[in-house]
């Protein structure tokens, strides 16, 4: 089924960690009528994809999202594409309370996430705001 133009008007992906293949996949959203935004670790590099279109934020272990809460507004599909440091998988670190809700969401929806979070994992999450 292809998409209508109503439906990839509201579709917002947010890449934790635009990559080579996270930048692949964005390119072929926006090229789709989508709306893309993610993370990044310097500021040269954000402002290489916010002239691509994308919307970026400085993100990783050391360096939180300033506004999580204002970065993933309207966010409809949820890409985690950062490797693992050291110390494990920075985006489920930094973000646990997101984190438990994808993985909440998830087994609703009756997917089962491996249990490596290192691995590139795409999870379609509708994502709600609480009050």
């Amino acid at each position: 089924m292809e998409d209508t133009e109503e439906d990839t008007d509201s579709r917002r992906l947010f890449c934790f960690g635009l990559g080579y293949t996270a930048r692949a996949l964005a390119d072929e959203l926006l090229a789709a009528g989508w709306t893309v935004a993610g993370t990044c670790r310097t500021d040269d590099k954000r402002a290489t994809l916010r002239a691509r279109g994308i919307e970026a934020f400085a993100f990783d272990r050391g360096r939180p999202l300033e506004d999580p809460a204002g970065a993933l507004t309207g966010v409809t599909h949820l890409l985690s594409s950062v490797p693992p440091d050291a110390a494990g998988d920075a985006v489920i670190t930094r973000l646990k309370s997101l984190g438990r809700k994808v993985h909440r969401a998830a087994r609703v929806a009756g997917v089962r996430p491996r249990t490596r979070l290192h691995d590139v994992a795409v999870l379609t999450v509708r994502l709600t705001q609480t009050n």
